[in-house]
């Protein structure tokens, strides 16, 4: 399963996103939420 920016369709919380990946998920992030420069920085 594949679960593709799940902060910002579903709003998933950090531990959602924990507990997909321990029932075997690969969560992919936006590069831009770790970009300073991007609005969408977290």
């Amino acid at each position: 399963m594949l679960v593709n920016h799940p902060n910002f369709v579903i709003e998933a919380s950090y531990d959602d996103a924990r507990h997909w990946v321990e029932l075997g998920a690969l969560i992919e992030p936006s590069l831009c939420m770790y970009d300073d420069a991007s609005t969408f920085y977290h």
